[in-house]
């Protein structure tokens, strides 16, 4: 979850692309059905249908949320001018320590 802090449209827009492909393509599959098949969708698969709409409106509320998310977080970071990572520690190579400026 730490990984994802500085960037939340990382972590809710794999699940919300992930949920949008799930419903487009029993959409897709549904949408055969209906017009290839002529089989009436809503009287053999109801709940499926339903589940569908609800990936695909769950997906965008979760893409809609990452993308408020990282509105905030470039808000937080920007007004400061606040790097967006911390750093760990300094690495230099022993001609840089003996050396000294005059």
């Amino acid at each position: 979850m730490l990984r994802y802090l500085s960037r939340p449209l990382h972590f809710f827009g794999t699940f919300g692309l992930l949920s949008l492909f799930g419903g487009s393509a029993i959409v897709a599959w549904l949408g055969v059905e209906k017009f290839l098949r002529h089989i009436p969708v809503m009287a053999t698969h109801g709940p499926l249908m339903m589940l569908a709409l609800g990936l695909l409106l769950g997906g965008l509320n979760l893409l809609a949320i990452g993308l408020l998310g990282e509105m905030q977080v470039r808000h937080y970071h920007e007004p400061r001018h606040r790097a967006p990572y911390s750093v760990d520690r300094v690495l230099r190579s022993q001609n840089e320590e003996h050396s000294v400026p005059e």
